[in-house]
C-alpha cells in the first residue's frame, strides 16, 4: 500500500460511490494510517462513509478531524514565514 495510495483511494472512491461505505472505511483507515497521507479530505470521506452507517459520533470526529486539517493547512499555506 505503501507504493500505491492513490489505488487505495481509488478503491474506496468507488466502494462508497457504489453504496458499499463500511467496506471503503477498510481503505480510508489503511490511508490514515500510512503517515502523510491523512488530510482533510480523507476524513471528510470517512464521515460520509460513517454518516451513512449510522455511526454518528464516529461521522462527527471525521469531520471535526476535516476542519482541523483543513484550517492547520490554510494556516501554514497563507503565512509561509510564520512559524
Amino acid at each position: 500500500m505503501l507504493d500505491y495510495p492513490d489505488l487505495f483511494h481509488e478503491a474506496a472512491d468507488s466502494l462508497y460511490q457504489a453504496a458499499l461505505p463500511e467496506e471503503a472505511l477498510v481503505f480510508y483507515r489503511a490511508l490514515r494510517a500510512v503517515s502523510g497521507q491523512e488530510d482533510a479530505s480523507l476524513y471528510l470521506q470517512m464521515g460520509k462513509c460513517y454518516l451513512n452507517g449510522k455511526r454518528n459520533r464516529e461521522a462527527e470526529e471525521s469531520f471535526q478531524q476535516a476542519i482541523t486539517d483543513r484550517k492547520s493547512t490554510r494556516l501554514n499555506s497563507s503565512h509561509p514565514g510564520y512559524l
